[in-house]
């Protein structure tokens, strides 16, 4: 017979566990580390603002002064049509580029309004899609998104058309109008 180290008797008789009791720990471990906390990259979320959270990481951009082009300034959407406007290559950066990345900033009025869709094209080719932020009855909400769009490097070394299709209906019953600025940064 094959004896028991004295330590290990103790740890068995006070310690051991059965093994559903093991897994069910195991589980509420898992579930506990899951529903941690995230890690909210700057500028963060400011709490008690009523304004709305950007989810989304800033976009990397490499050590060095971009071009920066305005696509459309200050648009207004308040009704269905689609807002076109020119892109022209910026002469000063001519490429390759490093990064291609789109800014924008939006806004919507306090006031009453759902949420809509917006999409940015360029050349035909989709380069953002997204919805916007509802407003409350005393609080107008402003929001900035960025997206990376290297990839799509090619259809920015020539003048091409675009539109943002943020369709909005404005009335007696829905009041906020809808207004932005893009840039893409080359």
């Amino acid at each position: 017979m094959t004896a028991i180290h004295p330590f290990r008797r103790f740890f068995d008789i006070h310690f051991a566990l059965p093994r559903k009791t093991i897994l069910t720990l195991a589980v509420i471990s898992l579930f506990t580390i899951a529903g941690t906390a995230q890690v909210i990259p700057p500028p963060g979320l400011v709490i008690g603002s009523a304004n709305t959270a950007t989810a989304d990481p800033p976009v990397a951009r490499p050590n060095t002064t971009p071009c920066e082009v305005t696509l459309f300034s200050n648009f207004t959407f308040a009704d269905f049509s689609p807002k076109p406007f020119s892109f022209t290559p910026p002469s000063a950066c001519p490429g390759p580029w490093a990064r291609v990345v789109l800014e924008a900033e939006f806004s919507i009025q306090a006031g009453r309004q759902f949420d809509r869709t917006a999409n940015i094209w360029i050349g035909g080719t989709n380069v953002y899609f997204g919805t916007t932020s509802e407003p409350s009855r005393t609080v107008a909400r402003s929001w900035h998104i960025e997206r990376d769009l290297t990839d799509y490097s090619a259809l920015f070394k020539s003048a091409q058309t675009g539109r943002v299709d943020l369709g909005n209906l404005v009335n007696s019953t829905f009041t906020s109008s809808l207004f932005g600025t893009a840039t893409l940064q080359v």
